[in-house]
């Protein structure tokens, strides 16, 4: 995704089908896995994400979640039980520093520090 990649997101976690579709579609430019709370079948994927410094977490953005889940062919609005509003409602709740970028269908929300299983 040329979105990711000029935003300078380089790793992130996503729901299952969206993190494979997008390995899929861009293997070369980001390295999406399900995050550690979806199905992973493909550990090393996985693996790198997690070593990243800054993985983002990506979901369906609001008012476009119709678009998103046709899109990615998927009802699931991003990793684990999260919306990006839930996550980002925990990233505030232990005041943990982040911003939201833009990617159409999809935002990427970027934890200031690595997060671990929310």
């Amino acid at each position: 995704m040329t979105e990711m990649r000029d935003a300078h997101i380089r790793y992130a976690y996503g729901d299952y089908w969206t993190a494979y579709d997008i390995d899929f579609l861009a293997p070369d430019d980001v390295t999406v896995s399900p995050s550690p709370l979806d199905v992973n079948r493909v550990p090393a994927l996985f693996r790198a994400v997690t070593a990243s410094k800054r993985a983002a977490w990506l979901f369906f953005a609001p008012g476009q979640i119709a678009q998103a889940a046709a899109a990615f062919s998927n009802p699931q609005p991003g990793p684990g039980v999260y919306s990006e509003q839930t996550f980002t409602a925990f990233l505030r709740a232990h005041r943990d520093a982040y911003h939201v970028v833009h990617l159409g269908v999809l935002d990427a929300v970027v934890p200031a520090t690595q997060q671990g299983v929310p």
